[in-house]
């Protein structure tokens, strides 16, 4: 953790990341590393997850699906399993 670091190895490490690292570059990996996160969660959904919210969407087709969540496991962001299937997401 940052906060843990003694004052000069943070005022160092603060300092090399200025000049060495482009903010640019910083946001492009976080980027990259986030889709890849919402990628993996779609590759280890629950079996039946997909065919259930079909299945309430089938009996039920007023019904409005949506989420609450940290942020870690956006549906919004599941391109190819359950983006499709959600009206809305909450997160923080």
């Amino acid at each position: 953790d940052v906060d843990d670091l003694t004052a000069p190895v943070r005022k160092s490490a603060e300092k090399w990341a200025r000049t060495t690292v482009h903010s640019s570059v910083v946001q492009a990996v976080y980027n990259a590393w986030e889709m890849e996160r919402h990628h993996a969660a779609e590759r280890h959904l629950f079996p039946d997850a997909i065919s259930t919210i079909k299945q309430i969407q089938s009996d039920h087709p007023n019904v409005i699906i949506g989420a609450v969540t940290d942020g870690s496991a956006n549906p919004m962001l599941m391109v190819f399993s359950l983006m499709p299937l959600f009206d809305f997401t909450v997160s923080w």
